[in-house]
């Protein structure tokens, strides 16, 4: 299922990402998973998707600020340039 199967489907509509959490599994090889949660106000339901991906999402380093060696993007796209939470 795509992300844009989950936006656009008028059967399910859910536009707002409400939270997003990530794991760190250390010893496997596909080591992360991301799980978002998502929201459709039209239909007053949520979904939880999981993602297991063997490198680091760009928003889980912008909301909590972990970083890895030799990332090839860490930029902000979520928090403001200023934010001085964590570095």
């Amino acid at each position: 299922m795509t992300v844009n199967i989950l936006k656009y489907s008028i059967n399910m509509d859910y536009l707002f990402q409400f939270d997003i959490c990530e794991i760190d599994y250390f010893s496997r090889k596909q080591r992360f998973k991301v799980i978002y949660n998502l929201l459709s106000i039209r239909y007053n339901s949520h979904i939880c998707v999981q993602i297991t991906i063997g490198r680091w999402e760009l928003e889980v380093w912008d909301m909590f600020g972990v970083s890895f060696i030799n990332h090839p993007d860490l930029r902000c796209i979520s928090t403001d340039y200023d934010f001085e939470g964590h570095s």
